[in-house]
């Protein structure tokens, strides 16, 4: 997690296959990335990567809209 003045700002993660291609991915704060991902599927949007925790961290989702943009749901834990 990258930090500023104590606010966690952005994160990264290791990549899942090395020399794969790279990939960045805006997340917006919601407060529930279950409904989030609910919605979006509503709306014509695909979920790429389902509801998620991940441990000491938060809770976060992926999904497409529907011009395939993808979008990250992210709700910190307290």
């Amino acid at each position: 997690m990258f930090k500023k003045d104590g606010q966690d700002v952005g994160g990264l993660m290791q990549q899942k296959e090395p020399g794969g291609p790279s990939q960045r991915i805006a997340y917006v704060h919601v407060e529930d990335v279950d409904a989030g991902t609910s919605r979006a599927a509503d709306l014509a949007g695909r979920i790429v990567l389902p509801a998620r925790d991940i441990p000491t961290v938060g809770r976060i989702a992926v999904v497409l809209d529907p011009q395939e943009a993808p979008i990250g749901l992210f709700r910190p834990f307290a």
